[in-house]
């Protein structure tokens, strides 16, 4: 009979090796593909987000300026400037239809700019460049011939429809005074009360002490009764007696 019972000097006998899965071979492989993949995606990934933009090597420099002309041309051309300012325009013009309406002969005013807030010099800085030589600037002003930007033109006609007063602050020096109404009249802006340009004592001022100076005077000694004030540069809306501030579009130039 045989005897199936083992002693303890019965000798361990090794378990065969076990074979593996062809299936767990291939996914395997499969998840560590996919893990180099997706480290190497990572990489990339990074490398993208981190990477300086195109003309911009120099991360933190000021953008060249030839890729700045070309936004600007850019924006110009292509309807974002129209659907911006036709957007801007329209929330301005519900603040004022929202108001209480007027009584006749009311104080109440507009402050008004007029280079690029009314009347348009786009086409003049694409001529030059966006250069400025103070000479050619003083021609194309004595011109006359600056077009009216559309959007502002209509919100100046509203404004005189509900019985606004407008008062147009510029820049220009005083001796600009004649070229200005002309264009001011071939263009439909002609309704006005006032109009003040730079007299020769506000020459070397800066465009916001000047204009606030004029704000002033207006409300102290003349009775206005400024409740806005619109402009393509913040000073020309800073200052004293501003009222509801109306910042026109100008990626163009700066204006202290």
């Amino acid at each position: 009979m045989l005897d199936l019972n083992m002693d303890d000097e019965t000798p361990f006998l090794p378990r065969p090796p076990t074979r593996t899965s062809p299936i767990l071979t291939v996914l395997s492989v499969a998840i560590l593909i996919v893990a180099v993949v997706a480290a190497v995606m990572s990489g990339l990934i990074y490398m993208h987000l981190n990477a300086p933009a195109p003309h911009d090597e120099y991360l933190g420099h000021p953008v060249n300026l030839a890729v700045a002309k070309s936004a600007i041309k850019a924006y110009r051309s292509g309807g974002e400037y129209v659907s911006d300012m036709s957007l801007l325009t329209a929330k301005w013009m519900d603040h004022f239809v929202n108001l209480p309406a007027l009584e006749p002969n009311s104080t109440k005013t507009v402050i008004f700019d007029i280079d690029d807030t009314v009347l348009s010099s786009y086409d003049e800085m694409l001529r030059i460049d966006f250069g400025y030589i103070a000479k050619l600037s003083d021609d194309y002003q004595r011109g006359a011939n600056m077009t009216a930007i559309p959007q502002t033109k209509h919100l100046y006609e509203k404004l005189i429809k509900l019985g606004y007063q407008v008062v147009y602050i510029t820049g220009r020096k005083d001796f600009m005074r004649p070229f200005t109404i002309t264009n001011l009249e071939r263009e439909g802006l002609s309704t006005y009360t006032e109009l003040y340009l730079r007299s020769e004592e506000w020459y070397h001022a800066t465009a916001q002490e000047f204009k606030t100076h004029i704000r002033t005077m207006l409300v102290q000694e003349k009775g206005y009764d400024i409740v806005g004030s619109m402009g393509d540069q913040w000073s020309d809306i800073s200052g004293a007696y501003t009222g509801y501030q109306m910042k026109v579009i100008n990626h163009c130039y700066f204006i202290e």
